[in-house]
C-alpha cells in the first residue's frame, strides 16, 4: 500500500513537471537576418605517437636495437556560427557553438526574416524548419537617431538635387538546390545556409561554393544581373 502511494506521488510530479516545461513560452519576436558567418579559433593540436624498431643479434649474441617514432598530430578548432540580429531598436550580435562534425547551423537566409527571443545573455533563434538554436549574445549595438528640433537638435536637410540620394541596388532571386540536399552554400567567402535555400544577391561578380561530408565541393563564379532570376540545381560528386 505504501509503494502505491508513492509510486502515484511521483506520477503526479512527473505530470506537473511536464506541464510546466509544457508551459513555458519564450518570448518570440520578428527580427531580420543582417549576416552570418562561421568562423574557426585554433585551440591546439591532439596526435598520438607510435614507436617501432628492429633487433640484430651478432654471432656472440649481443644485439643492436634500432628504433624509429613517429608522431601524427591534428590540429583542433572551436567552430561558430555568428549571426547579426536586427531588431527595431538594436543589433544583436549573436554565437552559436558548433560541437560536432554533423551539427549543422540555422538555416536562415541573409536579409530575411528571423524568429528570436532574448532571455539574459541568452538568445534563442528559429531556423526555417522550426528547429531552435541556442545562442550567446556576445555584443548588443543600440541604434541611434538623428535629433529632433523638438529635443533641441538641428533638422537635417533634405538633399538639393534628387540626383544626390543614392540609389539602393536590385536584388536578384537565386534559387540554390543540390543533389542530395543539405549542402552548405558560402558566398563571396560566407556561409548563407543550406541547400535547397533562396538567396537574394546584388548584381555583379560572386563566387558559390557548395560542400557536403562525403562529395566533392563544387565552387564556381557567377554573374549576377538585374534582368532576371537564377536557378542552380547542381549535382554533387560523391568522393570515391
Amino acid at each position: 500500500m505504501e509503494s502505491r502511494r508513492i509510486w502515484c506521488l511521483l506520477v503526479t510530479v512527473a505530470i506537473a513537471g511536464s506541464v510546466n516545461a509544457k508551459d513555458k513560452q519564450r518570448d518570440w519576436q520578428n527580427g531580420k537576418m543582417l549576416d552570418t558567418e562561421r568562423t574557426r579559433h585554433y585551440v591546439g593540436t591532439s596526435g598520438s605517437s607510435k614507436t617501432s624498431g628492429t633487433v640484430d643479434i651478432g654471432e656472440r649474441g649481443s644485439g643492436k636495437i634500432d628504433t624509429e617514432t613517429r608522431t601524427d598530430e591534428t590540429p583542433m578548432y572551436k567552430v561558430y556560427q555568428t549571426y547579426a540580429i536586427e531588431t527595431a531598436d538594436r543589433v544583436y550580435i549573436v554565437q552559436e557553438r558548433i560541437r560536432w562534425v554533423w551539427s549543422k547551423a540555422a538555416n536562415l537566409e541573409v536579409n530575411g526574416p528571423v524568429r528570436y527571443a532574448v532571455e539574459g545573455d541568452t538568445a534563442y533563434i528559429l531556423d526555417r524548419q522550426g528547429k531552435e538554436h541556442k545562442t550567446s549574445i556576445v555584443k548588443t549595438i543600440i541604434k541611434t537617431s538623428l535629433p529632433s528640433p523638438a529635443a533641441g537638435g538641428s533638422a537635417v536637410p533634405p538633399p538639393s538635387e534628387p540626383s544626390q540620394i543614392a540609389k539602393q541596388p536590385d536584388f536578384t532571386t537565386v534559387v540554390c538546390k543540390s543533389t542530395p540536399d543539405g549542402a552548405e552554400i558560402t558566398i563571396d567567402g560566407k556561409f548563407v545556409g543550406t541547400t535547397p535555400s533562396t538567396l537574394r544577391l546584388a548584381p555583379g561578380d560572386h563566387t558559390v561554393l557548395l560542400q557536403k561530408t562525403g562529395f566533392k565541393d563544387w565552387s564556381r563564379s557567377l554573374t549576377v544581373s538585374e534582368s532576371g532570376d537564377l536557378n542552380l540545381d547542381i549535382t554533387l560528386d560523391r568522393i570515391q
